[in-house]
C-alpha cells in the first residue's frame, strides 16, 4: 500500500518480488497525515489512536501556519533559483520530474508571479515555518505503541525501518520527494482506491503507466 504522502507501505517494490502495489486517495499535500495513516496500517496500529495523533499534529501545524502564515507554489526547475530569490522560501516538495513545489512567505509567493502556479493549501507545509509545530507533533507519535512492522514501508524512495519511519513522522520542515517513491514503484501494478486525478496524473506522468480504477 503506497499513500499519497511519501511514505507508503508497498509489498517490496523496490525488488520487484511483488507486482501489486495500491495507492490511496491524496488526503493533502503535506508529510503529516498521509504517512501516518501508512505507518497506522503497517504497523497494525489502532484506527483511533492513529485519529488522535493526526488531529493533535494537524492542531500543531495550523498552529504554527497562523503564526507564520504563507503558502506553497509549483515553479519548474529552470526558474527554482530565481523564485527562490524573490524572498523567504524553501524548496518543499517534489512531486513529478521538472517541478518543484516552493513553501514559505505569502508576499514572497506572489513576488514569484508568473515563474510559478500557487497550491491551494492552507499553509506553509514542509518548511521552516512548521518548526514550532514538530515538538508536538514527535509528542503524538511518541504515545503510539511502538510496534513492529506488518509489511515493508517507503519514504521518499527508500526503505525504512519502523524506528526510522516514527523519527520522520516527526519531521515537518523537511522537503518531500514523493517523485522518488513513485519511481520506486516502476514495475508495479497500482491501483488508485478513491478519486483523485492529480495523483492519477502524477502517476501517469512519472511512470507513464494508467492506474485502475
Amino acid at each position: 500500500m503506497l499513500f499519497r504522502s511519501p511514505l507508503g507501505v508497498p509489498e517490496d517494490p523496490l525488488r520487484g518480488r511483488h507486482r501489486r502495489a495500491l495507492i490511496v486517495e491524496r488526503l493533502r499535500l503535506d508529510r503529516a497525515l498521509g504517512a501516518l495513516l501508512a505507518y497506522g496500517i503497517a504497523s497494525g496500529q489502532a484506527p483511533e489512536a492513529i485519529i488522535d495523533a493526526a488531529a493533535r499534529r494537524g492542531r500543531a501545524m495550523a498552529d504554527a501556519a497562523r503564526r507564520w502564515p504563507g503558502g506553497m507554489i509549483a515553479v519548474r526547475d529552470a526558474d527554482v533559483e530565481a523564485a527562490l530569490r524573490k524572498g523567504a522560501l524553501e524548496r518543499a516538495a517534489r512531486n513529478v520530474e521538472g517541478e518543484w513545489i516552493l513553501a514559505g512567505d505569502a508576499a514572497a509567493i506572489r513576488a514569484v508571479g508568473a515563474l510559478g502556479r500557487p497550491v491551494p493549501v492552507t499553509g506553509p507545509w514542509h518548511c521552516a515555518r512548521m518548526a514550532e509545530a514538530e515538538p508536538e507533533a514527535r509528542a503524538a507519535i511518541d504515545a503510539l505503541p511502538d510496534l513492529p512492522l506488518r509489511t515493508r514501508w517507503i519514504l521518499d524512495g527508500r526503505l525504512v525501518t519502523a524506528s526510522e519511519g516514527r523519527a520522520e513522522l516527526g519531521r515537518l520542515t523537511a522537503p518531500v520527494h514523493w517523485l522518488e517513491s513513485l519511481r520506486a514503484l516502476a514495475g508495479a501494478r497500482i491501483r488508485v482506491v478513491g478519486p483523485d486525478r492529480v495523483l492519477r496524473s502524477q502517476v501517469r506522468r512519472v511512470l507513464g503507466v494508467e492506474v485502475e480504477a
